[in-house]
């Protein structure tokens, strides 16, 4: 009985000491399960990160369409404005009606060039690099807080990063992208609301222009 209360003993410090030694292993195998798992959170924070950035690629590529279309529009106005205010000139006393026609005229050009810059100033601020993250937090995965570290720090600071820090790291940027991303959204659908202005001042201009002149061409004459 004596004897097998000694192997009893003997095998629960032989047990002991290999826990030392060699750790638990259901400990062991927990730590390993919470690192996958926290290595997997990883992966979808990263992709979840790629998919935001994707979507301000997409809000570039509406942006230069957009002023792409402000640009042929503009050039386009720009080119009629000679031969009109030479009209203008010299049709202003034309007639009792010749005031009003081309107030109404100049009404339509300034609000066809009004808009479509305004339509600009938005998509410039578009352009317009975001330097400072809407957490306003430090993150190693954010340009203006790398390039302000020495080098030798950011090292060290990326060798001791943990899992779950990485983790909050990139959540974080994540968010700034979003809000940035949405942000941008905002200022393109702006700016195609005064485009969309401007095209209507635009073909009012165009249309009613060679109308009015020719109205009081006649009545000159």
């Amino acid at each position: 009985m004596s004897e097998s209360k000694e192997n009893k003993l003997q095998r629960e410090v032989a047990h002991r000491t290999t826990e030392i030694v060699f750790g638990n292993p259901m400990v062991m195998k927990a730590e390993v399960s919470n690192t996958s798992e926290e290595l997997k959170l990883i992966d979808v924070s990263e992709k979840n990160l790629a998919r935001m950035v994707g979507w301000s690629t997409v809000v570039d590529s509406k942006a230069t369409f957009v002023l792409t279309l402000i640009l042929v529009l503009l050039g386009y106005f720009v080119s009629q404005l000679v031969t009109y205010f030479e009209a203008h000139l010299k049709l202003w006393n034309s007639s009792s009606a010749a005031p009003t026609l081309l107030v109404l005229l100049d009404i339509a050009l300034i609000a066809t060039l009004g808009c479509l810059i305004t339509s600009i100033v938005y998509l410039m601020k578009i352009v317009r690099p975001k330097l400072i993250p809407p957490t306003q937090k430090l993150s190693l995965f954010f340009f203006q807080t790398v390039e302000k570290m020495p080098a030798d720090d950011f090292h060290n600071r990326v060798l001791k990063l943990s899992v779950k820090d990485a983790l909050a790291d990139l959540n974080d940027q994540t968010y700034n992208v979003a809000k940035v991303v949405s942000q941008r959204f905002g200022q393109l659908n702006t700016s195609i609301t005064w485009f969309w202005y401007g095209f209507i001042a635009f073909m009012l201009f165009s249309v009613l222009r060679p109308l009015f002149l020719l109205i009081l061409e006649q009545t000159k004459s």
